[in-house]
């Protein structure tokens, strides 16, 4: 998979002149809100928009207070986007995740291009990781982005020991009990389910490492996010069947396991 090339418009440019590329250009929408006509549709962009727009297709940007971008050109046809009920190629118009994930691999690809020459190697696999990553997200089958948004969310605090699950619920707009149905019907659990599970998956790689990290049990508790040890034990046990002191039931590390 080529890269073509790589950059960042104008600070807060206001207007895109109409073009195209021989080549699929990638962008994301770092600030600014606006309007984008590609292949003579409107696409409204917000930060964390990413529009991946295939070679040939006109398109320009207008904002009325400008915005800023960031983006790459690239041979590789990398998503299903030609329907067999479109006789044309449209464009796919996918939102960057709460962490701000692909927005982080692309400021690291234009770091290492223009402050250390010689990473080419680098940047590709970065441009690589990219791409996948889009593809990961165009490819997704969970049916309500905001139960996405929210399951990202949790993940991304649920080691802190004064996490506020009702408060994320809340950042969907929805009042907590539609919002928190909606979640179990998704996922099948509860939210507090749900972050309890995470908790324990992620004490089961640091006790199964814990001679390696010399790590207590303690360690291990306010790591997963509890700030009381018997409890976390407690919970551990009823969750797994075996106490953490005992786990794993072997002496093998987790790699050894795997």
């Amino acid at each position: 998979m080529a890269l073509y090339s790589l950059g960042t418009s104008h600070a807060s440019l206001k207007h895109c002149e109409l073009h195209s590329h021989d080549s699929w250009e990638i962008v994301l929408n770092v600030k600014g809100t606006g309007t984008a006509l590609i292949g003579g549709k409107n696409y409204a962009f917000c930060p964390g928009t990413i529009m991946c727009i295939p070679p040939g297709l006109t398109h320009m940007k207008t904002s009325e207070h400008g915005f800023y971008d960031i983006y790459f050109h690239t041979d590789t046809i990398f998503f299903a986007m030609i329907s067999s009920s479109h006789s044309k190629p449209f464009p796919l118009i996918l939102q960057d995740d709460a962490e701000q994930s692909f927005q982080a691999l692309l400021s690291i690809m234009l770091r290492l291009h223009y402050q250390r020459p010689g990473h080419e190697a680098v940047i590709l696999s970065l441009h690589n990781a990219a791409l996948q990553l889009l593809n990961l997200w165009a490819s997704r089958d969970l049916a309500d982005p905001v139960i996405e948004y929210i399951q990202t969310r949790l993940i991304s605090a649920f080691t802190d020991p004064e996490i506020n699950i009702t408060s994320i619920l809340l950042e969907s707009g929805y009042s907590k009990d539609y919002i928190r149905r909606k979640f179990c019907r998704e996922l099948g659990v509860t939210p507090n389910a749900y972050v309890t599970n995470l908790r324990i998956n992620y004490a089961k790689q640091l006790l199964s490492q814990k001679k390696v990290l010399k790590l207590t049990i303690a360690d291990v508790s306010g790591m997963c996010g509890y700030y009381d040890a018997g409890y976390f034990s407690r919970l551990f046990r009823r969750q797994t069947g075996i106490s953490p002191q005992n786990y794993p039931p072997n002496d093998n590390s987790l790699l050894e396991r795997l």
